[in-house]
């Protein structure tokens, strides 16, 4: 699932979560890949529920699914 949610007025951030779920995805590695794609810093942080993340500090949310499949073999 990916999201953006309004962190100032004119700032965002995307959030990935569930992508520990596919096989062979790192998290870690997919969000140093992640940052350097995009230009910008992305870290992996843990939700309220308990389940990890990818913050991409941006709104990178209509590039984003594009990059998944094509870099992480996301499908």
């Amino acid at each position: 699932m990916i999201s953006k949610t309004n962190r100032n007025r004119k700032k965002f951030v995307t959030s990935i979560v569930g992508l520990e779920t596919v096989p062979d995805v790192k998290l870690k590695v997919a969000a140093k890949l992640l940052g350097k794609h995009f230009a910008c810093g992305a870290s992996v942080s843990e939700t309220a529920a308990g389940a990890s993340e990818i913050v991409i500090q941006g709104d990178v949310l209509f590039d984003l699914p594009e990059v998944l499949v094509a870099q992480l073999n996301v499908r």
